[in-house]
């Protein structure tokens, strides 16, 4: 296997993770093949023919040149403490729980760790399904990662906004980067919970998230509702 990096790497299965340090590779391999169980039976689809690659990053330095190099995509250097992933197609940097006392503001938990990898994966899934990622809403995208990891039940970050009641509105919630992730799972959540998950699919693979945005805004009163009702029992 050859790379523009000077990685080592395992591979088990269809999940290659690459490597500086000889640290949290089983946990990471573990997490992502128990992720890919569930997600698989979610979105009616196997990765079994797709490679996942990994890259574990050592540093914040090492994770901003390999989300650069390795996935192509230029971003903010250095990057924020807050953000230790970044996938692309069937890729994902990572940095690594060895660099989170220094480099970010997380510290390891393994349930944390299984939430967020399960989080990134959701993303590579919606990105196979999906004929265009570009028309994808924010909101929608990090809405269904959100539940699908159920971040949304462990997690102050996502569960605070939506208990303090104070709702913004959907063209808000499209506008607004913080909206997008604190608010775009409870409409996933409402979607899969009233019409089910088929709603979901068939808006990823049909390409058709107007329609569905504009479904959403008909509906919204309903996802209010609903909204508070989860945060009141």
């Amino acid at each position: 296997m050859s790379l523009d990096f000077d990685y080592n790497y395992v591979r088990q299965d269809n999940i290659i993770v690459f490597y500086k340090e000889k640290s949290y590779i089983d946990e990471t391999i573990n997490v992502i093949k128990e992720a890919q169980v569930t997600l698989s039976k979610y979105f009616e689809l196997t990765l079994e023919n797709h490679n996942i690659r990994v890259v574990l990053t050592p540093s914040r330095l090492e994770f901003d040149k390999q989300v650069l190099n390795f996935l192509k995509i230029s971003s903010e250097t250095p990057s924020r403490r807050s953000r230790i992933a970044q996938p692309q197609g069937t890729d994902l940097v990572l940095l690594s729980p060895t660099a989170y006392f220094l480099d970010s503001i997380y510290r390891y938990n393994y349930e944390e760790y299984s939430r967020l990898l399960c989080h990134e994966l959701t993303h590579i899934y919606h990105e196979i399904l999906s004929p265009d990622m570009e028309k994808v809403p924010r909101w929608f995208s990090e809405g269904l990662a959100i539940y699908l990891s159920e971040q949304w039940i462990y997690e102050d970050e996502f569960k605070l906004p939506v208990a303090s009641g104070n709702i913004p509105t959907l063209d808000e919630i499209n506008e607004d980067i913080n909206l997008a992730y604190e608010w775009g799972w409870p409409i996933i959540k409402y979607t899969n919970e009233i019409y089910g998950k088929e709603t979901i699919l068939r808006c990823i693979k049909q390409d058709n998230y107007q329609e569905f945005t504009n479904f959403m805004s008909a509906e919204f009163d309903l996802i209010e509702e609903n909204s508070r009702e989860w945060f009141s029992r």
